[in-house]
């Protein structure tokens, strides 16, 4: 999954982990991106990614104390945020070329925007929640 993907995917599979589901398995998950783009000043931002992921519950889960390990938190009234804009900073107009039109600086100001925009959001969250009382 790409850029909205990959956020589901890892809270779908520890929401399947908490929920008892797993019975002791764990879950994986996979995501990566790939940019191409023509010959110009966007070209050597391009490039590859892949990231995986092994969930698994800490309480089933002996590994010798050797996992690098990072608690998600799946419970909690809305201590999550998130951002949407609809914005033209990076699109494919053209199903026949293999790249994007591109904005940088515009892409960087959205980022801003939504990093902003979740910061206050999670902050707001976390206040009225138990975490925050």
């Amino acid at each position: 999954p790409g850029r909205g993907g990959a956020p589901a995917a890892l809270l779908h599979a520890a929401d399947w982990i908490r929920s008892g589901e797993a019975r002791g398995r764990t879950a994986l998950v996979v995501t990566g991106d790939i940019a191409v783009y023509e010959q110009g000043p966007a070209r050597p931002t391009g490039g590859a990614g892949v990231v995986a992921m092994l969930l698994a519950d800490l309480n089933e889960f002996d590994d010798g104390g050797d996992a690098a390990t990072t608690a998600v938190e799946v419970e909690g009234p809305g201590l999550r945020a998130t951002y949407m804009e609809d914005a033209y900073d990076f699109y494919k107009p053209h199903h026949a070329s293999e790249y994007a039109v591109v904005d940088g600086h515009h892409s960087n100001a959205c980022y801003l925007r939504a990093l902003d925009a979740c910061y206050r959001a999670f902050a707001a969250n976390y206040e009225h929640s138990p975490l925050g009382a």
